[in-house]
């Protein structure tokens, strides 16, 4: 171990002082690769990770929307529904008053005493008396029809 020369054991090979400089530049570049190696495994896995959770994503973005887009036509189509069934209800009060309007203009428009004068004067009614009174079983049916016999 003379002059500038020094001998240092590595592994199975004796290395002098250049050589261990090289030796050392060597072994950092071949950690770099191996680091270089392991980043872009982890880069690959991170994008490999990223496009299928980017898949999932889309595809729960996809389905949420489609879902939003189903509850506003349900929402719009019960809407629709509401209102139609506020004008039909609205048309029917309407008909039912009319209808109660009608009905009282008919009653009004009715004239018993009219109709009981014509009766006994013109026709000749009067009320039955109590011999004129004939009673008898209808039998099955609830009704009488009449062309048909009494019983």
């Amino acid at each position: 171990m003379q002059n500038s020369q020094e001998v240092y054991p590595i592994g199975w090979e004796l290395f002098d002082k250049k050589n261990k400089k090289l030796a050392v530049l060597r072994r950092k570049k071949e950690i770099q690769k191996q680091v270089d190696q392991l980043v872009e495994q982890k880069r690959m896995s991170d994008r490999t990770y990223s496009i299928g959770q980017g898949m999932i994503t889309m595809a729960a973005i996809v389905f949420l929307i489609t879902i939003m887009i189903a509850f506003l036509y349900q929402s719009q189509a019960l809407t629709q529904n509401m209102h139609s069934i506020s004008a039909l209800k609205e048309q029917y009060e309407k008909l039912v008053l009319n209808n109660d309007d009608l009905e009282k203009q008919i009653e009004a428009d009715i004239d018993y005493e009219a109709i009981y004068n014509q009766a006994v004067n013109e026709y000749g009614m009067t009320y039955p008396e109590k011999n004129q009174v004939i009673g008898f079983d209808k039998g099955e049916m609830p009704y009488v029809r009449q062309e048909e016999p009494v019983p």
